[in-house]
């Protein structure tokens, strides 16, 4: 538990595993502070970490001890090259970095109306180079809107309001903050602004009895996968795209018992879900999300999308996290069983 900077220094170098950049770790994890107070200036100030201070500690370090970890972590970048835990930290940071912001800004700007949202995207991406586009980001997203929910009429925002915003504002932001992606460049903010965005859709679709982004089961994946990339002439390589997911992710599990897995025996079978029973598998009832990201990336070449850095990263993530909290072990005399997929 990181309670102090000796647990942090602690818990840096038990990640990272190098001896050689043992000393280097105080550095580590200033540079990574003033990142921090960067990234939330104007909410409540902290005092620096004192490594002369072993018991040390902040705010920050007390209620998000993860921000400092992810920032220190991201800060060895240069010195673990081709490392895939980076994308992963990176990704880990930006989340919790907001939720600080979420909660302890004190110029909280609220979703009233379109100005509100203009003034709160503005505010998110912090380019002042972007102000003169935000509107046109405001009316791509609501065509993109107006598409996901269509059959429910969807007014111009700027001429008023509608039923979506003012039930669901969040939605406009996220959609909105998505627009920006082509100007952002590898920015790991896309990736939770698309997985925040999909969860608060799939909120709205079910509340309001239309076709949810449903992807737990395998017609569903499918549709939901459909539903991402939108192209309509891909529809039929949907099954081919789980099928490389398929054959990218099982590699990776021979070997590893999941203890969120109910049916411990069940481990020992790993079907593609073309040809499992019941169209399912442990991997896929567990981790649906895992697979939904995977496909999309598979789907990637064929769409030259800004969005494929953001579909590799969630996958990436999702992995991690399944191998960092629920492996049981690593060494089992029961191996998973991965059948090939072959295609015809």
């Amino acid at each position: 538990m990181i309670t102090n900077y000796t647990t942090l220094e602690a818990a840096v170098a038990a990640w990272i595993n190098r001896a050689d950049l043992t000393a280097t770790i105080p550095t580590f994890v200033q540079s990574a502070e003033q990142e921090i107070r960067r990234r939330i200036a104007g909410a409540a100030a902290f005092a620096p970490l004192d490594s002369a201070a072993p018991t040390s500690t902040n705010w920050v370090l007390d209620d998000h001890p993860d921000v400092y970890l992810y920032g220190a972590l991201l800060e060895t970048a240069p010195y673990l090259v081709d490392d895939a835990r980076i994308p992963v930290w990176e990704t880990l940071f930006e989340k919790r970095l907001s939720n600080i912001l979420r909660t302890r800004n004190e110029d909280v700007i609220t979703l009233a109306n379109h100005a509100g949202l203009v003034d709160t995207v503005t505010k998110h991406l912090d380019r002042a180079d972007l102000a003169p586009v935000i509107n046109t980001l405001v009316t791509l997203a609501e065509a993109s809107l107006r598409r996901t929910f269509a059959g429910r009429e969807i007014t111009a925002l700027s001429a008023g309001s509608n039923w979506l915003f003012e039930s669901h504002p969040d939605v406009y932001l996220y959609a909105t903050l998505l627009e920006a992606a082509p100007y952002l460049g590898q920015d790991s903010r896309l990736a939770i602004w698309a997985d925040t965005l999909n969860a608060r859709v799939a909120s709205v679709l079910r509340s309001r009895d239309e076709v949810a982004l449903d992807h737990t089961t395998y017609a569903g994946l499918q549709s939901a996968v459909a539903k991402w990339f939108d192209r309509n002439d891909l529809t039929p390589m949907i099954p081919t795209f789980i099928a490389l997911a398929e054959n990218e992710m099982f590699p990776e599990l021979v070997g590893w018992n999941m203890e969120d897995v109910e049916d411990e025996d069940a481990v020992s079978t790993l079907d593609p879900l073309a040809t499992a029973v019941g169209n399912t598998n442990w991997l896929f009832a567990a981790h649906p999300d895992l697979y939904l990201w995977a496909s999309l990336k598979q789907a990637a070449v064929y769409l030259s999308d800004p969005r494929a850095a953001q579909w590799e990263s969630m996958a990436a993530l999702r992995l991690a996290t399944l191998h960092g909290k629920t492996v049981k072990s690593q060494f089992t005399n029961s191996m998973v069983r991965c059948t090939a997929v072959v295609f015809g």
